[in-house]
């Protein structure tokens, strides 16, 4: 085959005059370039390069070709050149550098698709240089079918190539990819025969591919679970998307945001296991959520966190399971004015900050109790100060724990002045009385006590539970209270009598039964003539069994 590129500088014999051919007129030679360019397009991509002989109206025309298609089979070796090494290959090597020198002299015009199908090895560096063209030249369509059979390390701007719509690569080869991926135009990608490096760098490939798709049919939900275990840069065009009104991330790795960031729709933000990368990227995510109204922390990493501020007016659900390990000297602190909802779980190895949360309604406290250092009863008592306002409150056993037995707790909690409703979600037992007794001494207004999980069957009724319970008076001036799982054993009868015997106003005690008690009528009389002949304080209170 004759490979023949003419170079600008280049002399050459033309055919004929430029307007005339033999005795007629050249009429196609006067046609509109763009008209040539269509006839081209009908030509393979080596007849057109071909036309750059017919005159000098041609002899540039191919570079600006859109659809560039190239194949070797043409150039195969001969039987002369069989056992010769590939790379020593004349043909070979010719047909190389005529690929090189046809995406080199292409003009500034785009390629709207390259095709190239190679038998014989590639040098890497070479591969390269022509896919580096392509994108210089906003390539659409990249379809590569090579031999590569080493560890392929493509260019970097191919995976950021904004203009690529289609990617298909054929190459029997360990495929490594960079760790910023964003295919942001992408719709068609097609691997053939590949070996990804690991399995994050395959998730992390496809990831983005993903989301970069759905963000272009203006996705609303987003929720993603994956085994990331590396740095992750998740594409830009995530961090602006207009659609998105929910985004869920559950990724075990390091969580980094580029500099610009703006959900300027998004209501549901939920991070689960990401660690956060630094103080000043995660603040500017949080910050840039405009009509955020519920966020969610799951056991999120705060090692690279020194002093994080969460301001967001508009939040009115919030989330945050922490369970951290190890020495850490993290402060998070929260403003949300218009909070309703709170789900808090802490360890408090991360010092939390709840700072003017006035219009709290609901707050779940779960403060696992694993030591009653100072710092562990000052960041619970700063944890309950924060939420004073709350209306209704749900507390573990875990958190009574952490205020039962510290010194002069009382002086430093703060009252909840708007508190009507306090459930235990966890079975009551002696240990917990002093807490419990805090808690009640400081909520003057609160009118419904309950025991979601009912009384620890191993309950004591000893002198000392006593004097707390008669300790303070305004501590036992709730109307209702509530018992789930009832049985009438011994220690649920004991705790009951302890409590008619001091409540002062209570109005009404609700019993849910379990089975064993509802289903057996005898006993259940039984219990019921117990109660009724149980001294208290209030004569006017009902008992309901259920």
């Amino acid at each position: 085959m004759d490979d023949v590129v003419l170079l600008p500088s280049s002399k050459h014999q033309k055919l004929s005059k430029d307007v005339t051919y033999g005795e007629g007129m050249d009429v196609i030679s006067t046609l509109s370039d763009n008209v040539l360019h269509h006839i081209l397009s009908f030509l393979s991509t080596e007849d057109s390069i071909r036309t750059s002989i017919l005159s000098r109206r041609w002899q540039y025309l191919w570079t600006s070709i859109s659809d560039i298609n190239l194949d070797d089979i043409s150039w195969s070796c001969s039987r002369n050149d069989i056992d010769k090494k590939k790379d020593q290959c004349p043909m070979c090597q010719r047909f190389l550098d005529f690929v090189g020198r046809v995406l080199l002299l292409h003009d500034a015009s785009d390629i709207r698709r390259l095709r190239l199908n190679i038998i014989d090895p590639v040098n890497p560096a070479r591969l390269n240089s022509w896919i580096s063209a392509a994108i210089r030249h906003n390539v659409q369509e990249l379809d590569l079918d090579l031999p590569v059979r080493t560890c392929c390390l493509l260019p970097c701007c191919l995976f950021t190539c904004e203009s690529l719509l289609v990617l298909k690569l054929s190459m029997d080869c360990v495929l490594k990819a960079p760790s910023f991926i964003h295919f942001s135009s992408l719709k068609t990608l097609v691997f053939n025969l590949l070996t990804f490096s690991d399995d994050d760098s395959m998730q992390h490939f496809t990831s983005n591919s993903w989301i970069s798709a759905a963000i272009r049919h203006n996705v609303q939900e987003l929720d993603l679970d994956l085994p990331v275990r590396t740095c992750c840069l998740l594409p830009c065009c995530l961090f602006t998307c207009e659609s998105l009104l929910v985004l869920k991330l559950s990724m075990d790795c390091v969580l980094k945001a580029p500099s610009f960031i703006h959900f300027s729709s998004l209501k549901t933000l939920v991070f689960n296991f990401l660690t956060f990368s630094d103080d000043d990227s995660m603040q500017h995510v949080f910050s840039s959520c405009p009509v955020l109204q519920e966020l969610a922390l799951t056991n999120c990493g705060w090692k690279n966190i020194k002093t994080l501020t969460i301001s967001v007016p508009t939040l009115k659900r919030l989330t945050i399971e922490d369970d951290s390990t190890g020495v850490l000297s993290c402060v998070v602190k929260i403003h949300a004015s218009n909070l309703i909802y709170l789900e808090f779980t802490s360890n408090l190895k991360v010092h939390f900050h709840l700072c003017g949360i006035s219009s709290l309604v609901n707050a779940s406290i779960d403060l696992p109790h694993r030591d009653l250092s100072k710092q562990h009863v000052s960041r619970a008592i700063g944890v309950l100060t924060g939420i004073c306002n709350v209306k209704r409150l749900t507390v573990s056993a875990d958190t009574l724990l952490s205020i039962s037995d510290a010194e002069n707790i009382v002086g430093h909690l703060r009252t909840f002045p708007n508190m009507t409703n306090l459930e235990l979600n966890a079975e009551f037992r002696s240990d917990l009385t002093g807490g419990l007794i805090n808690l009640l001494e400081k909520s003057p207004k609160l009118e419904f006590l309950e025991f979601a999980q009912g009384v620890d069957s191993e309950y004591s009724h000893d002198h000392e539970v006593c004097l707390m319970l008669e300790r303070v008076p305004s501590c036992c001036c709730f109307k209702r209270f509530s018992l789930s799982y009832f049985e009438g054993k011994p220690a649920e009868m004991h705790f009951l009598r302890l409590l008619l015997k001091n409540a002062t106003v209570l109005g009404r005690m609700t019993l849910y039964c379990e089975p064993i008690l509802s289903e057996d009528l005898v006993k259940e009389e039984e219990v019921s003539n117990q109660l009724r002949a149980f001294p208290r304080r209030s004569e006017s209170c009902v008992i309901e069994l259920l």
